[in-house]
Parts: structure tokens; sequence; C-alpha cells
């Protein structure tokens, strides 16, 4: 194991999996794009035939964008993630009757909602935000945990996997929600059974951490900067990967 202190700065998303750096040294953090914004000013309904169904590239995964015919106008709409879908077990077929409300977003038609058989998918609240989107780190309520690792886990999350540490700490076991799986494959960072980590994080339910910065030996592993914000993709200062 190298001894030497690791500082790592890396992006931590949970609905979307973070991008992985390109061969050779990373450059440093880089800003996460922003999210198309929704123009409520512009929203319309349609209702009609769903005539062409497309799965098209969005982020590290895929999106459902559905064709609906109204009479003779003919509109490409952007539903949703392909793995939100899915979590949901809901599909779409060539023939359905559907009702929409949507609006421009980036250089897309997004749905807000979609309304098929009486049954209603909302995807978005009344200001044009996710209806499932994570809640900000709650600097209000951050603490300090130290603990033992008890279980490591690798979650869903968005289209691809979370790190998660079950931890003993103050006579009880809590999560802790760390980074995607294929960053810390990329840089090497693993944790493991046994051990000993001290953990800055603030709630997101009981029982259930986002951590901010997390120490294990003389290794620290930040996530999140002291606003709470992602960092970007971050790299790995001089010292070597966390376990050798």
């Amino acid at each position: 194991m190298n001894l030497k202190k690791n500082i790592l700065a890396l992006a931590f998303v949970l609905p979307v999996a973070a991008q992985v750096p390109q061969a050779g040294r990373p450059e440093g953090p880089k800003p996460t794009a922003p999210r198309p914004k929704y123009d409520l000013a512009r929203e319309q309904r349609l209702e009609g035939a769903v005539v062409g169904m497309a799965l098209k590239p969005m982020g590290p995964g895929k999106a459902l964008f559905l064709t609906v015919q109204a009479g003779d106008k003919a509109v490409e709409v952007m539903i949703a993630p392909e793995f939100a879908l899915k979590k949901k077990q809901i599909s779409y077929a060539l023939g359905d009757q559907v009702k929409l409300l949507y609006a421009p977003a980036g250089g897309a038609l997004k749905a807000r909602w979609i309304e098929r058989g009486g049954v209603t998918l909302t995807l978005l609240d009344a200001q044009g935000e996710p209806v499932d989107r994570p809640k900000p780190y709650d600097l209000a309520h951050e603490r300090s945990l130290r603990g033992q690792v008890t279980a490591v886990q690798v979650q869903a999350a968005g289209p691809g996997k979370v790190v998660t540490l079950s931890v003993e700490a103050e006579g009880q076991t809590v999560t802790l929600f760390l980074a995607p799986e294929s960053v810390l494959a990329e840089h090497h960072i693993s944790f493991k059974v046994g051990d000993r980590v001290a953990a800055t994080c603030a709630p997101v339910e009981p029982g259930r951490f986002r951590v901010r910065e997390i120490a294990c030996g003389e290794r620290t592993l930040t996530l999140l900067d002291k606003e709470g914000r992602h960092l970007g993709n971050g790299k790995p200062s001089e010292g070597g990967p966390a376990h050798s």
C-alpha cells in the first residue's frame, strides 16, 4: 500500500454516471455541462398516435424519443432516459394514442408529462425541473461520522452504478453514498470491509448519507467542494492509488 497522502477530486452524480477522463494525465476538474433549460413560456399540448420511436444518445446513456402524429402534424418529443423508463417498467408502442405537454429544451422538444389510457407519467415539475432529481447536498445538516466498513456495495444510479459503503458508526449501521463505480475504477480507488473511515457527509434520508469527503488511513477522497458542488472529473495528486 502506498502510504503517501493521496487527495482526489472526483465528480459524483446520483441519477447520472460521471464521464471517465481520457487516457493520459488529466488536466484537472472540468465543469459539468448544464442541463438544457425547459422553456415553460413555449409549452404546447399534443394529442395523437405514436408513429415513430427512437433511442438517441443522451449523456452516458440513451433517451426515448416518440414521434406523435396529430392530423397532418408530426412532432418528435424526448420522453425520458431509457434507464428511467425501464426502472418504472414503462414502454410505448407504435399506434399508442397519447396526450402530452412539451416545450423546447436545448436543441430538442421535451415532454413535461405524457398520458396514455388515462395514466399520466409526470417527468418534470411545474418549474420544468425533473421530478426525480437528486436533492442538493444539505450543508445545513452536514456532520462527521467515524466508523468501520462492514460492507461495500454497488448500486444502480441512473444509467451507471454508484459505490456505497455500509459503516458501523455511533452504534448503528449507516449507508454512505460515494461515487460512480467507473470513476473509482479509473483512479484505482477501492474500499474494503474492515477499513476505518472518517466521513464528512449530509443526510439524504434517515440512515443514508451523501459523502462530501472521506478519509481512510492517510488517504482522503474529496467528492464535493465546501459548498456541496461537484468538482468535475478531478485527478489524483502525486502519491499513487488508494489500494495497491
